[in-house]
């Protein structure tokens, strides 16, 4: 650390000034990343799209306001690379800055979101909260604009080249002015974006633990796994738990109430591993949120309490911004929703075994019964007659042509259709054939 604060000019970073050789390697390495988060937040959107289309029931409103957190990232990028070329002219640099701090904050402001919902759904169990949707993008939205309009209304204070930055930055008459409203229009507002996330996935975490601990008491679990040591991972990754000694079965208790009790475990487990496991990958979005913007927020910081640029931070401030685009991606790979449109899409191309055998079986059902009626061959059956096939009872509903000799010598059936339905009980031909 200290032969990297060595490697550029000490008198610079004691004046507030950031070194040429710093901002240009910020620059190239900050540029390459948002190149790389382009196109994961492109795929993102492209995701969201696959969603609506292959399976539009999971979509939610934290969903869409990734989208729209990924949708604001990208004109981030945009203005962040325009408003590093030096010597902008002042129209184009007050629309670059505009534009910047509204989808910083607005960015910022859709994770914070997210993480309200989070904590809304899981731990207060709100239910019927799809309006709540639109209240979030107009929150969002409100605030970035207010924030980003605000310094053009001062005269003597405006968007332009900063000397100190070395930036298309805020140009106020001093430098720590342009600091102050630099942490009054973004960074004091991130800073608390990051403190409710950081709250808010504290209590969410405190929630999946005693629901960790409630499930566990609730399934039986062996004293062995009661007794194991948790580890951070299983924080975010519930681990996989048997179930304990099935309840033993009393003379007087019926089977049908011993399977509906197994069954009613068996369901409880599967819903609550669901929800915990959506819950621990939700919860890195806002993670996200805190692991990126954190550098930014402390760089002002020492940079207003010591007038000193600290290099470290000033490299993380520019390297952690685009990355957030990154994760963003990489955690959409794993959310709930998405792996499960894939799935979908998967059965649609490709059915299973089962749905597979499915046809065969009919067919050769079909055949059979066909066979058994008149020998006519194979008849095509209906949705209603499918229906009628239980593999429990093995009775089936064969159509059977009447024969027209049947139909001439018989004047009572006249008004009758052709194709009637008959049950053979497929269990008893077979005997009847065996004998």
């Amino acid at each position: 650390m200290a032969s990297f604060l060595w490697h550029f000019n000490q008198t610079e970073l004691d004046a507030g000034v950031v070194p040429d050789d710093l901002l240009t390697f910020s620059k190239k390495i900050s540029g390459g990343l948002f190149i790389i988060s382009f196109i994961g937040t492109a795929i993102v959107c492209l995701g969201y799209g696959f969603i609506r289309w292959i399976a539009p029931s999971y979509d939610r409103a934290s969903l869409r306001l990734l989208v729209y957190g990924a949708i604001s990232h990208m004109f981030l990028g945009a203005a962040s690379m325009c408003r590093n070329k030096p010597f902008l002219p002042v129209k184009t640099c007050g629309f670059c800055m505009f534009l910047f701090i509204f989808c910083n904050v607005f960015s910022a402001a859709c994770f914070t979101c997210m993480a309200i919902n989070l904590h809304l759904v899981y731990v207060h169990s709100a239910r019927n909260i799809k309006h709540l949707g639109w209240y979030y993008v107009i929150g969002s939205f409100s605030i970035a604009f207010i924030l980003a309009i605000l310094p053009l209304f001062p005269k003597n204070t405006h968007y332009g080249h900063n000397n100190h930055m070395g930036i298309c930055w805020y140009n106020a008459s001093t430098h720590r002015g342009s600091l102050l409203w630099a942490i009054t229009t973004i960074y004091l507002w991130v800073a608390i974006f990051i403190l409710y996330c950081c709250i808010s996935i504290c209590i969410i975490l405190i929630k999946m633990r005693r629901e960790e601990v409630a499930i566990n008491a609730n399934l039986a679990v062996d004293s062995n796994q009661n007794n194991r040591n948790y580890c951070f991972s299983h924080l975010f990754f519930r681990p996989r738990h048997r179930l304990g000694t099935m309840p033993e079965e009393q003379p007087s208790m019926p089977s049908s109430l011993l399977q509906s009790q197994l069954s009613t475990r068996n369901d409880r487990k599967l819903e609550s591993s669901y929800v915990l496991k959506t819950v621990s990958r939700v919860i890195w979005y806002p993670i996200v949120l805190i692991i990126t913007r954190i550098w930014s927020v402390i760089n002002v910081c020492i940079m207003a309490a010591t007038s000193k640029v600290n290099p470290f931070f000033s490299l993380m401030s520019y390297i952690a911004l685009p990355i957030q685009g990154i994760f963003i991606f990489l955690i959409f790979l794993i959310d709930p929703a998405f792996i499960a449109a894939i799935r979908q899409f998967i059965y649609r191309i490709r059915p299973s075994k089962k749905e597979q055998k499915a046809p065969a079986l009919e067919l050769s059902l079909s055949r059979h019964t066909g066979d058994l009626s008149n020998g006519t061959g194979t008849h095509s059956w209906t949705s209603r007659q499918r229906s009628a096939w239980s593999p429990f009872s093995m009775s089936i509903q064969i159509p059977t042509k009447i024969h027209p000799s049947q139909h001439q010598s018989s004047s009572s059936s006249s008004e009758q259709n052709l194709i009637h339905e008959s049950e053979i009980d497929l269990s008893s031909c077979h005997r009847s054939s065996s004998a």
